[in-house]
Parts: C-alpha cells; sequence; structure tokens
C-alpha cells in the first residue's frame, strides 16, 4: 500500500482527508493548473483516493476505532461486586472512546464485534498509547490602526494527535501516514513538496501547519479486512446511486456533517458525511462525491479497506 508520512515541525492542526484533499488540488492548481481538470475526473473516478492521516508511533499504525459492538462486554466483565469487575467495566467505557487502535488489535475483531478475548488481552496488557488532540493556547498581537496601541490576545487551537506514556505529561506529536491509491508520482512530489513549502493551515503565518512529507509504502503493516464490511479510513460522502445499495440496516456508522467558507469568504452549504471508522454494507465498490461548483471543489471520496479494494 502506498502512503504519505507526515513529520510534524510544530504544532499541526487537525485536519482530514477532506482537508488533504484541497490542500492537493490547490497545490495542483498552482502548479498544473492546464491539468487540474484531469486530475479532478481522476478522483471522481476513485482513481486517486487519500485516508485521514492515521497516527503512526514507535513502528505501530493507528486505524481508526471501528464502530462495533461491545455485546460480549458481560462474558468479559463477569459477575461479583469485586473491584476487578469494576475496573474491567470502567476498561470497556474507555474502550468504547478510543478513537484509534493498533492495526493488529483491529485484525482480531470479529466482523462488527469486538470479542471478549480481545478486551482481556487488552486489558493485561494495557501499554498501547492512546492518540488524541490537545489544545495549545498561543498568544497573538492586535495593533490599533488609529493610535497605534497593542492588544495581547490568547488563542486556543486543537493540536493533531500526540501521545503521552503519563496523565498530565505534555503530549509529544506523532508522525501521521495517510494511505493512498493512484499514479501521477512525479506531480504528486511536486504536489507535497508545494504543501510542505506553505504549510497545511490557513493559519501557517501564525506557525502552524509547518510539516514534511514523504510519499513511500506500506511494506510489513497489517491493513485488516473486516469480514463483510466496507471499513472506512476517510471521510465519505456517498453519490446518490451509492446511497440506494448501502445497507443502512446492517451497517454500522456515524454522521457528522461540514461546514465553512470558500476562498471568496462565501459560506458552503451544510454537507453531511459519513465518518471514519464507519463499517458500511453494499455489494458494489463505493467511490463518493466530488462536489465540482467550478470555483471551489470538494472531495468526499472514500477510503475503503474491504475484499473489493486491493491493499
Amino acid at each position: 500500500m502506498k502512503c504519505i508520512t507526515i513529520e510534524p515541525e510544530g504544532p499541526v492542526i487537525n485536519f482530514d482527508s477532506i482537508k488533504f484533499y484541497g490542500a492537493v488540488i490547490n497545490a495542483w492548481a498552482h502548479l498544473f493548473p492546464d491539468e487540474l481538470d484531469f486530475l479532478i475526473s481522476e478522483i471522481k473516478e476513485g482513481k486517486v483516493q487519500f485516508s485521514s492521516p492515521l497516527p503512526y508511533i514507535d513502528g505501530t499504525l493507528y486505524l481508526p476505532s471501528p464502530r462495533v459492538s461491545f455485546r460480549e462486554a458481560k462474558k468479559f466483565v463477569g459477575e461479583g461486586k469485586d473491584a476487578k469487575r469494576y475496573e474491567k467495566i470502567d476498561h470497556v467505557k474507555k474502550l468504547k472512546k478510543t478513537a484509534y487502535l493498533p492495526a493488529e488489535y483491529v485484525q482480531e475483531l470479529e466482523g462488527d464485534v469486538f470479542p471478549s478475548f480481545l478486551m482481556e488481552r487488552i486489558y493485561k496488557e494495557e501499554q498501547f498509547p492512546t492518540p488524541k488532540a490537545h489544545h495549545d493556547v498561543r498568544p497573538h498581537v492586535q495593533i490599533n490602526r488609529f493610535d497605534g496601541s497593542s492588544t495581547i490576545f490568547y488563542l486556543e487551537d486543537e493540536i493533531s494527535y500526540g501521545v503521552s506514556e503519563k496523565e498530565g505529561k505534555h503530549l509529544r506529536p506523532v508522525h501521521l501516514k495517510i494511505l493512498y491509491r493512484g499514479e501521477r508520482e512525479r506531480e504528486l512530489d511536486a504536489a507535497l513538496k508545494f504543501i510542505e513549502d506553505r504549510g497545511i493551515s490557513k493559519k501557517m503565518s501564525w506557525g502552524l501547519g509547518k510539516v514534511k512529507l514523504r510519499r513511500g509504502t506500506m511494506k510489513n503493516e497489517i491493513l485488516p479486512k473486516i469480514e463483510g464490511f466496507h471499513y472506512l479510513l476517510s471521510k465519505y460522502i456517498p453519490k446518490d446511486d451509492e446511497k440506494k445499495s448501502i445497507d443502512v440496516h446492517g451497517s454500522r456508522m456515524d454522521i457528522g456533517y461540514l461546514t465553512g467558507y470558500r476562498g471568496d469568504g462565501e459560506p458552503i452549504p451544510q454537507i453531511h458525511y459519513i465518518k471514519e471508522g464507519s463499517l458500511l454494507k453494499s455489494d458494489r465498490k463505493l467511490i463518493g462525491e466530488v462536489i465540482d461548483e467550478g470555483d471551489w471543489t470538494l472531495s468526499g471520496t472514500g477510503f475503503f479497506l474491504g475484499d473489493m479494494y486491493e491493499n
């Protein structure tokens, strides 16, 4: 599997597949304006696909926690009122809230069920660091244009995922990996260099979003398939015909929505998407919608692991 490694060189505000598509399309428009329509057509056809950034910690790839059933939790917790049982209940609650799991754990899921033996194993090991977002408060200065006076104020930003082995310790940033499918490596390398030089945030002038980007391959990593489902590693906006093919009752999914503003300041209408970690049942290949309004483009192309997708 091809991948892009992201090495933060400073605070990086959290971003997802939709924002990364936007960064690549913007870079492409600057570098290869005559080929922009070709890139967008490749994305629409599912020939170019990006996952959301995935934490990579000490040689372990973390994947979005699949939306699975915890119906075997009773078997794991057991009966009685001893302290160990309550510890296990807290452990299950923690697992349900975990945003990411090591790929090897995802590999051991039994379809859409989190098996009790895996709960027990994680409970005994209790050693994998959980990536989580943290917040960074940064000072800013506002200058009054009329009298020249200055005011110091502080803004809080959600910084990209980091890990901490001890509670309360400042999180250290982690490398991220974006999985991708597609060709045109020469152009992609140029686009990544453009993003690297500019930063991956609108607040790059504030020192946010400075990263190093390297293209490579995942050689020995486990990229699991969850039997019977399309396992989603990105945000996904289904096309109308894809919506009809998805078994809503058999799928396990979370829905979110996004809003925002175009480059000219005009608002983007509310758009619903399916979140990372969702498990979709469909008998066809799912690609996703690309909203192309001419002066702005938004890609909701999904990146799935499943029987219809080559690893």
